[in-house]
């Protein structure tokens, strides 16, 4: 007779049991299964981590207009944002950095262009900076999202499309990561939880700097157009050429 198979998950079947069907209340309930089966796959498979359905779905944008209109940046997955130079599209990063909260894992800016400039903010380490040859953009952007060490990564070009695109999402996913890609040109094939266009400077009512954009795309069904004020530039502040302004 031949021998049995067996697989990973064989002897798992001897260290999860069936739960109880009830529990006295002086007695502790045991952990539940999925804990155990937790449990035992870290026993059996060294360094595998498990996502945590609990984190938020959501982190703020750093910008409370934006808040309020599509309900912050998604926690993981990707994020197109479109627009000309100098059409601010480079100002939604310093509320981004600005708000990172407890999340202290760093963020990186892949420039293959060499167009970043730098932007920053009080008390806030700023990114690394990776150029790589345009033609291992995508490479790149998919190993560092896919790593758990970065929180946020911003990618100053196009990925070219393709398959390229539905790898990058399944990195962001594993690494617990959101990949912002900003472009000149709207990718269809990208997916894109988010998709905005950012249209230009405008003033707000109160005469802050703000920008003028439309949310092409949101998972949430948030779309239309809006003036968003930015908070961090004071009030009739000039955008320096090159830096916030791209």
């Amino acid at each position: 007779m031949p021998p049995v198979q067996r697989s990973l998950f064989t002897p798992l079947m001897a260290v999860v049991p069936p739960p109880p069907l009830s529990v006295q209340a002086s007695v502790p309930a045991p952990p539940s299964v999925q804990a155990r089966l937790k449990e035992a796959l870290s026993a059996r498979i060294p360094g595998v981590s498990f996502l945590d359905a609990r984190a938020a779905a959501t982190v703020s944008t750093g910008i409370p207009a934006l808040d309020g209109w599509l309900g912050g940046w998604p926690r993981r997955g990707v994020v197109e944002v479109v627009g000309a130079p100098g059409s601010g599209r480079l100002a939604l990063m310093q509320g981004v950095l600005r708000a990172r909260g407890a999340d202290a894992r760093a963020w990186m800016v892949v420039d293959p262009s060499q167009v970043w400039s730098g932007v920053s903010a009080e008390g806030v380490d700023g990114p690394i900076v990776v150029r790589p040859p345009p033609a291992r953009t995508g490479w790149v952007v998919e190993q560092v999202a896919r790593s758990g060490a970065v929180s946020r990564v911003f990618v100053l070009d196009d990925l070219g499309g393709g398959r390229s695109g539905l790898r990058l999402a399944r990195a962001a996913e594993q690494g617990d990561c959101c990949v912002f890609v900003v472009a000149e040109v709207s990718d269809p094939s990208l997916p894109a939880s988010v998709r905005v266009r950012v249209e230009g400077w405008e003033r707000a009512e109160d005469g802050s700097s703000a920008l003028r954009m439309t949310c092409v795309r949101h998972r949430g069904g948030r779309h239309g157009e809006r003036v968003v004020p930015l908070p961090y530039l004071s009030v009739g502040a000039s955008v320096e050429p090159g830096r916030l302004a791209s």
